[in-house]
This record gives C-alpha cells, structure tokens and sequence, in this order.
C-alpha cells in the first residue's frame, strides 16, 4: 500500500513540475511551437474521430467512396481514409465523400461534403458538408 502511495506522489510531483515548467516557458516567452519541439510532442488530430462519429449518424451504406482535392491536410485525409466503415450489402445507396480545402489558405479548414446516391442509377438522394 505504501509502494502504491509512493508511486502516486511521484506521478502528482511530475504533473505539477510539467504544468510549472510549460508555465515558465509562456512566462519567458517561447513560443506554443518551441515548447513542442523541445518535448516532441505531437498534437493528435481530431479530423477521424469527427469523421467517424459523421458516419455513425447515418444508416449502412453499401460502399463509400473517397475523393480528395487537397494536399494541404495528407496526414489527416490518409487517417480518415483508414476508417473502417460498417457497411450493408443489401443497401440501396452508397456515400462519395469529397474532402477538400484551400491549399493557398493557412486558416481554411478541411471541408468534407457527404453526396448519399442511389445504387441502381446514381442520382442524388442528399448532400451535407461539415467543416472539419
């Protein structure tokens, strides 16, 4: 028990000294950026998880499609790419999904436009578009 106390002082005393520390780096001036190259950290991108909670809202579809115009967020459009969708074989539409942004634009945010078509003639059942 007294290992177990031990070992939960430790991981409080680390936490306190790492929110001190990212503290004294803003008061000193580095930047957001400096202060991740200087602990290697990588921010996990959230695009998947919303891309994926997107689709669970909607009924099977038979098979989605992806299309991509933009080179501007690749790591994210290759993770969303690799969701694993559930779908329905019997089902009578299927999603292209378009992910696109302005390439020229740092601020412009990744766009992903939802078309559910038909199966048996390709026509346009709905369209939504989400900003990612």
């Amino acid at each position: 028990m007294a290992k177990l106390f031990q070992k939960l002082i430790l991981i409080f005393a680390s936490l306190v000294l790492f929110s001190l520390l990212i503290k004294l780096s803003a008061h000193l001036g580095w930047s957001t950026k400096a202060t991740q190259k200087m602990f290697d950290f990588q921010p996990v991108s959230q695009k998947p998880t919303q891309v994926q909670k997107i689709l669970a809202k909607f009924k099977k579809p038979s098979r989605v499609e992806v299309e991509v115009f933009t080179q501007k967020y690749s790591d994210e459009i290759s993770d969303i790419k690799q969701i694993k969708t559930p779908l329905d074989k019997d089902s009578s539409f299927y999603i292209q999904m378009q992910l696109f942004s302005d390439d020229t634009d740092d601020g412009s945010p990744l766009i992903m436009q939802l078309k559910f078509k038909s199966i048996k003639n390709n026509s346009l059942l709905s369209e939504e578009s989400y900003n990612l």
